[in-house]
């Protein structure tokens, strides 16, 4: 089973109109894999994360792909650090952009599972101070090994910068 993840959610409720305590409770075989970009602007960043946590914690979410997860003097904490702990969850993250060491960012995926292993490839072409990849997580979970493709792509309209059919074709052979 593979999950492509994008700035985007995707969950296993039942009903988006359903009383929330019915959401909430997940059948047997299935899972809440949620997927979010955490623009990482230093403004209101605090208050951001802590949005975004009080929303994973009502999910309820068994797995999270996150995008612009980022560090560094001018954004400081650390979201992953803090999900982790917070959630109770495993997670492997990898940086795409370093920035002279002002910050850093890149893609994370958490999970309440075990990650069995993780890898990251960055795309060839990219704007100026805006390195975007995809990582890949291999998941071992009660229902079987769950593999989560995290993509973190550039806002652009620049066609020597769009995901060719070629990239697209190597993401889903994944």
């Amino acid at each position: 089973m593979t999950f492509f993840g994008s700035s985007f959610g995707c969950t296993t409720l039942p009903q988006p109109d359903a009383p929330l305590a019915e959401r909430k409770e997940t059948a047997a075989n299935s899972l809440r894999v949620v997927g979010l970009n955490l623009y990482n602007r230093p403004w209101e960043r605090k208050k951001r994360l802590y949005r975004a946590l009080e929303s994973f914690e009502e999910l309820g979410a068994d797995v999270l792909a996150l995008q612009e997860v980022s560090t560094g003097w001018i954004l400081p904490g650390d979201p992953v650090e803090l999900f982790s702990e917070r959630l109770g969850m495993h997670f492997a993250r990898f940086w795409h952009e370093t920035n002279l060491g002002i910050f850093k960012t890149g893609l994370a995926i958490l999970s309440r599972y075990p990650i069995e292993s993780s890898e990251y490839h960055h795309f060839e072409r990219y704007p100026f101070w805006d390195t975007k990849g995809y990582m890949l997580a291999r998941i071992q979970t009660p229902h079987g090994l769950l593999q989560v493709v995290n993509v973190h792509l550039a806002s652009t309209r620049d066609l020597e910068l769009t995901a060719t059919p070629i990239h697209q074709r190597r993401l889903f052979e994944l």
